[in-house]
């Protein structure tokens, strides 16, 4: 078992005072799912361990307080992420903080490793911390909370190419049974556009368009192994049912547009134009019986979407559309649509063409146009990573359309440009979690230090 206790030292450079604050914290499960994914995935251990510097590597700052269970393993929804920091150096970026390598040991029952942040960084209230994943041997990986996706691969469904030989696919992850170890996903290669002529009121031809759509299950483990199964096996996956969704006269492939949305539904919601009017399905997971709806439409009045087909997405109760203009993006209540927030994007920021991604606790990830990843919290609160990139270099090239109750993201585009059904161990997990028992307000008057002390207890 690991015991953890927290140091947070605060030095007012103008006053000279110091405050400490100090507390023992919890441990979550996250553990539990995070080696046996590894493992099961043919990774070798050394690039988990060790656990005190790799899978509790790294330090999540949060604005609110979280949820004291152990079951608590993901990016919160009610608690804004305010500043982290790995294992390395950062003195540059304000949401950024530094490993303090001096001060970092090892010690005789466990480990201490230590944060600083200077007075520009990890500025505003500070209510929780937690550990989470840091990697280092793949250069490639961006190591922060922001990529969702961790370098640990693991098994994934497969299908059989015209050789009859099975082979690895995008899949379309809709949702997974961690008891059963189960992956439902609707397949790429099945289905698709099809299209048939009418003759509308005036005696013109107009052609009309549907999408079959397959929706497949296939065994995958992940953290739960039978005695016979391989790492990283590949499975045929078997047709569990299939739907037709009508696309009137626009011919486009609604294969790829259902996510899930965590309370039981996966969502398709596309603005039917850019004038407010949004038409939304609704597909039933929670049973397993993927029961499609019939189409629900609603308007939103005064405000220009962009309405191309996948870039709008629910979650939690809340649809979350982006602006015309991709400045902004709209929350609208799903429970009442006239309850309606327009977020827009500080410092003139713009949305990039990517898709919205939904997190399991509500709110949604975004990218920019200049390649920042940022999210959109339920409340409104919008923060974007400081530090920007470059998309041709960076391995995720399309966000997870699923995350798992137990720390798997599936149905992503990773790693050297190759199209994969494998999963992945989620990244940003909490790994410990430390309310504190006052806010902390981190001013730019002020530089903070974190002790972090890791301990084997019986």
């Amino acid at each position: 078992m690991i015991k953890g206790h927290v140091a947070i030292e605060l030095h007012n450079h103008k006053t000279g005072l110091r405050d400490r604050i100090e507390g023992d914290n919890m441990v979550t499960n996250a553990l539990n799912y995070v080696i046996p994914i590894v493992m099961g995935g043919n990774t070798s251990a050394e690039n988990l361990m060790p656990l005190c510097k790799k899978a509790l590597g790294s330090l999540m700052l949060f604005d609110g307080t979280l949820t004291e269970d152990k079951n608590n393993m993901f990016l919160p929804a009610e608690a804004h992420l305010v500043a982290f920091a790995d294992r390395g150096l950062d003195t540059t970026h304000s949401d950024r903080g530094s490993l303090n390598s001096a001060e970092t040991y090892q010690t005789d029952t466990g480990y201490q490793s230590v944060w600083d942040f200077s007075t520009s960084q990890a500025n505003g209230t500070i209510k929780s911390l937690a550990l989470s994943l840091n990697y280092s041997f793949d250069g490639y990986i961006r190591n922060s909370p922001y990529n969702l996706v961790g370098p640990f691969k693991t098994s994934g469904p497969s299908c059989k190419n015209l050789g009859g030989d099975k082979t690895e696919f995008y899949c379309y992850a809709l949702c997974y049974d961690v008891e059963n170890q189960y992956l439902y996903y609707i397949d790429p290669q099945l289905g698709g556009v099809s299209s048939r002529t009418e003759r509308d009121d005036t005696g013109e031809t107009k052609y009309l368009y549907s999408t079959e759509i397959h929706i497949m299950k296939a065994y995958v483990p992940t953290t739960k192994f039978k005695l016979a199964d391989y790492p990283s096996p590949t499975n045929y996956g078997e047709e569990v049912t299939s739907f037709t969704i009508e696309t009137g006269t626009v011919n486009t492939d609604c294969r790829g547009y259902f996510k899930n949305g965590y309370d039981g539904y996966a969502y398709m919601i596309t603005p039917a134009g850019t004038a407010g009017k949004v038409e939304m399905y609704k597909l039933k997971l929670s049973d397993y019986s993927f029961e499609i709806s019939e189409v629900q439409n609603f308007t939103v009045k005064s405000v220009n979407f962009y309405n191309n087909y996948g870039h709008s997405t629910a979650n939690n109760g809340y649809a979350y559309i982006k602006s015309l203009d991709k400045k902004s993006i709209y929350i609208v209540n799903l429970s009442n649509t006239v309850d309606v927030q327009e977020v827009k994007l500080p410092n003139d920021y713009t949305l990039s063409d990517d898709y919205l991604m939904n997190l399991k606790n509500g709110g949604v990830k975004f990218s920019t146009s200049d390649s920042r990843f940022g999210i959109c919290y339920p409340d409104g609160k919008v923060i974007i990573n400081q530090q920007n990139g470059n998309y041709s270099n960076d391995p995720i090239r399309f966000n997870p359309l699923l995350i798992t109750d137990n720390l798997v993201v599936f149905g992503h585009r990773a790693y050297l440009y190759y199209d994969y059904s494998h999963g992945n161990l989620l990244n940003n997990y909490l790994g410990t979690i430390y309310n504190l028992p006052q806010p902390i307000v981190k001013t730019a008057a002020s530089s903070m230090k974190v002790v972090y002390t890791l301990t084997d207890i019986d």
